[in-house]
């Protein structure tokens, strides 16, 4: 009868390389790209653009009667 917690057997042979063989290929240096500048991105134009946005489509207006609101709100229930 064959026990209930037997599990076949692997050797670390079949997992880990052979010592010496193949070492020096396995330790290649690898770079990683993580940010390219692309000098045609004008940042300051997409930041004008969008504040452009902002003001355009009335969430300035927003913004100031949202503050003024809540200064009058905090006030009245300031103690």
């Amino acid at each position: 009868m064959k026990a209930a917690f037997a599990t076949p057997t692997a050797s670390f042979e079949t997992y880990l390389p052979a010592t010496g063989v193949g070492m020096a290929h396995d330790l290649t240096m690898t770079t990683t790209v993580l940010a390219a500048v692309d000098p045609s991105v004008d940042v300051i134009f997409q930041m004008q653009k969008g504040f452009r946005h902002f003001i355009d489509s009335g969430q300035g207006w927003a913004l100031l009667i949202g503050f003024f609101i809540g200064y009058l709100l905090r006030s009245l229930t300031a103690y």
